[in-house]
């Protein structure tokens, strides 16, 4: 139990990092959508492009952030600024100058990456093509680091194995850690394990410091393990995070005065907005039914369950925006200066309700209060529509006040 948690957490850091070191991006936005998408060989994108499909594969060159969710990603070509992925398998093969966020089952780094890597995935391979300027943080079940990794390294993972140059300190906390002859850290080796490692003379030049970790039963944490992944990387289940994040994005870029009151009642309200969602979820279905039971009712019921099922969908992705809101804001006390486009902010808490909502023992708990705070932030907003309006989100490149 303690080590899914640890991966988890480890997970829910780096999307929080995300959001602390997102670039500003280009105002425009592209979208596409099918089930195969390509940016062939020798085209330019100029602006911020989100794609989703089957299959996404870019070989041309992004000039703005790129928002790729698939079940397969290639990039082979250039992109000038962040890449946020989540799909089932992500393949770099080509460059990217900025950052790389990503979720997914398997993460494959054959090219370059100009700034920091952080990634939550089943398996992440920097392979002794691949190389990353910046530094790196995964959460994996399995993750192999055989290319450069031009500063430090923060894992949690089941099996880390260490084949390449890294330029800075690694910290890790891992069931199984092994170093290969060829492995060269520039700064400390800092793990918890329960067995210590052989690390080769000369392998690292600040030290070596091992923490013994508490014995637990291994297959128990194997099949706890088994099923988070399980439960995160699924295929219908990434389906859901795809869509709401690109619905969320597209609510918020075209809503930009709703979604604030609406991230201004979780903010200021939230117990009010909680106590109508709770209210709302039990009692709304229940009239919708006694409409129902006349025979004129029917058409009524059938419109007001759309709506209930619409405003509750439109709650978990406006909630998701406060989330990041909320988030960017703590690290905002360290970092005034910090800014985030509300579009990254919508993404960076949606993702984050994707991991807490799958967390084991609390998931369940965390799906039902988020669904009631949302709806009833949601419906509080509609009820202030007719009062004069809240402050529209502020321009890309701006956060609502502390």
């Amino acid at each position: 139990m303690r080590r899914v948690s640890f991966s988890a957490a480890g997970l829910a850091a780096l999307l929080l990092a995300t959001a602390a070191g997102t670039a500003l991006p280009a105002a425009a936005l592209e979208t596409r959508s099918g089930d195969a998408i390509s940016v062939p060989a020798g085209t330019t994108i100029e602006d911020d492009l989100v794609a989703a499909g089957q299959s996404i594969a870019i070989a041309g060159r992004v000039t703005g952030d790129v928002f790729a969710f698939g079940s397969t990603i290639t990039i082979t070509g250039t992109l000038d600024r962040d890449l946020i992925a989540a799909g089932q398998r992500i393949t770099i093969d080509g460059v990217v100058r900025g950052d790389v966020r990503a979720a997914a089952q398997d993460i494959v780094i054959n090219g370059r990456v100009e700034g920091n890597v952080s990634t939550g995935s089943q398996a992440l391979n920097v392979a002794s093509r691949g190389k990353i300027d910046g530094s790196l943080l995964s959460g994996a079940q399995n993750l192999y680091l055989q290319g450069d990794v031009g500063r430090g390294v923060t894992a949690a993972a089941t099996t880390l194995q260490l084949g390449g140059p890294v330029g800075g300190d690694v910290q890790a906390h891992v069931d199984r850690l092994v170093v290969d002859p060829s492995a060269r850290v520039a700064g400390r080796l800092d793990y918890r394990s329960e067995d210590q490692a052989s690390v080769p003379s000369g392998t690292v030049a600040g030290g070596v410091q091992f923490q013994q970790a508490e014995r637990r039963d291994r297959e128990r944490e194997r099949n706890e393990r088994r099923d988070f992944f399980a439960g995160m990387f699924g295929f219908f289940n990434l389906v859901w995070l795809v869509g709401s994040v690109i619905a969320g994005v597209l609510l918020v870029h075209f809503l930009p005065g709703f979604a604030a009151g609406t991230v201004a009642q979780v903010r200021e309200r939230p117990l009010p907005s909680l106590g109508l969602g709770l209210l709302a979820l039990f009692v709304v279905p229940v009239a919708i039914l006694l409409v129902a039971f006349t025979l004129i009712g029917l058409p009524i019921a059938f419109v007001a369950g759309l709506g209930y099922l619409l405003a509750l969908y439109a709650g978990w992705l406006l909630l998701g925006l406060a989330v990041g809101v909320l988030l960017v804001e703590l690290v905002r006390r360290r970092n005034p200066t910090l800014r985030a486009d509300p579009r990254w902010l919508v993404v960076l808490g949606l993702i984050v309700l994707y991991v807490l909502t799958h967390l084991p023992w609390i998931g369940g708990l965390a799906s039902f209060a988020a669904v009631c705070l949302g709806l009833g932030a949601l419906l509080l907003q509609l009820a202030a529509a007719r009062r004069p309006p809240v402050a529209a989100l502020p321009p890309p490149g701006a956060l609502p006040p502390a």
